[in-house]
């Protein structure tokens, strides 16, 4: 539903926000599930955004697909190298992946040694466990082809879940055994991810958005979509927390509207939060932080924190202090942290180790590319030593020219030189 774009830069003790933007497309529910409208919405933003605010998408540019675009899981794979592990998965060997590749895009990460898997009752101590994500190519092809409009290929192909967690590891560390969830709660479509300390556990889509919102807040006043938007954002949601606070003939008609709505959310956490606990030996999920676009909605964590007993908090200003904001944008930024984080977690993966680092920009494109720089490094390397021989034979022509003219000086003295000697 918009589009978020940060520019970062290495300081002496971490990383500086230099500066952002953000931009909504604002699209009725009718041009948001068209896509040809949108992308061409995208790149009309995205050109004003760099006209307005002077970004330049040339290198180290990451990009991160939009919720829904990829399916990330946790696979256990037999004990294997990971050059290995990526030629079995080429070829969809059911061993190793249980699903067909062949016409997606995908990467992995190792993320849990071979003893470890044992330990965690995953299976043998001759598996390991990887993350694999995974993206149809049409829709990584769209991308790409996205940023041709600014002749420029991204460096990195982000994947949001795993940006998303990579922030919260980055701005609040976890305890090593911690177990905790992050949910970012988009538009159409939001993510909750189960992790212990850093490490991945679970990841899950689900199909509930802040639009749906919108959309009965829309039906039961009959506002205009633009309206509705405007209204959901003044509502204070813990008011609806408890059905027996007081409320006036307007919020008690808004509450029966959006109850079923919000019913869903807590459903759709509950279940994956559930799920995870009742196959985890005992781990017990005791905070959700909360990031997304409407995770930004007033009181929204402290709603969801009495309805479902569990810890939920709403993403706030920098808690590591390793990355800071540039100082004209400091409160701004801070404002709209819950809608920026991944963006900030993608552009971070250039600048500083990540726990989670899959890219899916496609392999040949990778391999390409790194073929590209040794015939650059191997072209710059031959223009060196011509310019050191060109200097060497320089440096003889003119060592020679000195023993000319010094010969040359000798004029009318005698003597002799043997053969086979040199002057």
């Amino acid at each position: 539903e918009s589009v978020k774009v940060v520019l970062l830069k290495k300081a002496v003790t971490g990383v500086t926000v230099e500066k952002f933007a953000i931009r909504d497309l604002n699209l009725t529910p009718e041009e948001y599930s068209n896509q040809d409208l949108k992308r061409l919405k995208i790149l009309d933003v995205l050109k004003d955004i760099q006209k307005e605010k002077g970004f330049k998408f040339e290198a180290d540019t990451v990009v991160c697909f939009g919720k829904g675009s990829v399916s990330v899981r946790l696979i256990n794979t037999p004990k294997i190298g990971e050059a290995a592990l990526r030629s079995a998965m080429a070829l969809s060997t059911p061993e190793y992946v249980p699903i067909d590749l062949k016409e997606m895009v995908w990467d992995i990460q190792v993320i849990q040694k071979l003893e470890q898997v044992g330990a965690l009752n995953m299976g043998s101590s001759e598996k390991m466990e990887v993350i694999l994500a995974v993206a149809r190519r049409a829709v990584v092809n769209d991308y790409l082809k996205m940023f041709l409009e600014f002749k420029y290929a991204p460096e990195i192909l982000e994947v949001q879940s795993l940006a998303s967690v990579n922030y919260s590891c980055l701005n609040a560390p976890p305890g090593i055994e911690e177990c905790w969830a992050k949910a970012d709660l988009g538009a159409e479509v939001s993510m909750v991810n189960i992790m212990i300390g850093d490490n991945l556990r679970f990841s899950s889509d689900i199909p509930w958005g802040g639009r749906l919102v919108t959309r009965v807040i829309a039906q039961a006043l009959s506002l205009s979509w633009s309206e509705a938007e405007e209204y959901k954002r003044s509502l204070d949601f813990s008011v609806f927390a408890d059905p027996a606070l007081p409320k006036g003939d307007k919020e008690q008609s808004i509450a029966a509207a959006i109850e079923p709505v919000l019913k869903e959310l807590i459903r759709h956490i509950n279940g994956a939060v559930n799920f995870y606990e009742a196959r985890s030996n005992g781990a017990v999920i005791k905070r959700i932080s909360l990031g997304g676009g409407t995770a930004k909605l007033k009181n929204i964590d402290k709603f969801l924190s009495l309805r479902m007993n569990r810890s939920a908090s709403t993403i706030g200003e920098w808690e590591a202090g390793m990355i800071k904001a540039n100082p004209g944008i400091g409160p701004l930024l801070n404002d709209e942290l819950p809608r920026l984080d991944i963006a900030i977690a993608s552009a971070l993966r250039g600048l500083t180790p990540l726990v989670n680092k899959v890219n899916l920009l496609p392999r040949e494109v990778v391999d390409e590319r790194k073929t590209y720089a040794r015939r650059k490094l191997s072209i710059i390397a031959f223009a060196g030593i011509a310019l050191v021989l060109m200097y060497m034979t320089l440096s003889k022509f003119l060592q020679f020219s000195r023993v000319l003219r010094d010969v040359r000086a000798l004029d009318g003295v005698s003597f002799e030189v043997a053969r086979g000697e040199w002057i």
